[in-house]
Formats: structure tokens, sequence, C-alpha cells
């Protein structure tokens, strides 16, 4: 039957496993278990312990604000390699760069290069979608049509 509670070994492994960067294996060896590994692999699995770490870790994660305030402050470093990282990372948080190129349509283009109004070239989209669905119900028709006379 399994205890509800953790032992005070699986407590020293629990502390040391959310200390070391999740080394189960490292967190069982701490804790003084004969075989680390095969504990270490087994306590991050026990129904009575993994709540516990699913807990601890929601305690200790950081909210998205929490996140950005640290790297804003490491933005502000004197160290030009660490202040240049974390305005990447602030960068990249609050969407300033592309790292995809986007391509717009030919028929954008081209209302973009006839000066067309924001207006004028959404009247043109509504007029190619009419165009284009007159001209799937046309060869949907026809299609219908060769597979009942069988061709």
């Amino acid at each position: 039957m399994p205890r509800k509670s953790p032992t005070r070994k699986q407590e020293a492994w629990l502390e040391r496993y959310l200390g070391n960067g999740f080394n189960s294996a490292e967190a069982a060896r701490f804790a003084g278990y004969k075989h680390p590994e095969q504990r270490g692999y087994e306590n991050v699995r026990k129904s009575y312990i993994r709540p516990l770490i699913e807990e601890r870790m929601s305690e200790l994660a950081m909210s998205a604000a929490e996140t950005l305030a640290r790297i804003s402050m490491h933005a502000r470093s004197d160290d030009p390699h660490i202040s240049i990282r974390a305005l990447e990372m602030l960068g990249k948080a609050h969407a300033l760069f592309k790292d995809r190129l986007e391509v717009a349509s030919s028929w954008e283009t081209e209302a973009w290069q006839k000066g067309w109004t924001e207006d004028e070239t959404r009247e043109l989209y509504e007029d190619m979608v009419q165009d284009y669905e007159s001209t799937i119900s046309r060869h949907t028709a026809r299609v219908q049509a060769r597979r009942e006379n069988g061709r």
C-alpha cells in the first residue's frame, strides 16, 4: 500500500531535485539512496510525490511579468554581452523582430503599385472571392455532369 506522505529521505531528494535542475539521479545520490538512478526515476513517478513536485514547481515558477522584469534588469547591465543578449530576448518577447519573410500576393502588390486605397483593395478582394466562388460552382456542375454521363 503506497504511503500518503514522503519519507525524510524522499523529502531530501525532492528538495535537491527541485534545486539542481531536475536531475533525479543526482538528487537520489545526495539523499543517500543505494541505487540513485533507479530510485530517482521511481521517485519522479510515485503517485504521492508527483503532486508535490508539481506544487513546488508552480510555487517556483516566474510569471511572464517577472520574467520580463528580470530580463529588463539584465538589459541595463554594464556588461555588453549580457545586455545585448537580454535586449535580444526583450525584442523577441515584444515581437519587435521578424524571423520570417512576409510575402504579399500578386494582387495585393498590384493594388499597392496602383496606389489603391484600402477600401479599393478590399473591393478587389471581394470581387475576386465572388469570381472564385462562381468559378467553383461552374466547375462543380461540369464535373458532376461528366460523372453522370459516365466520362
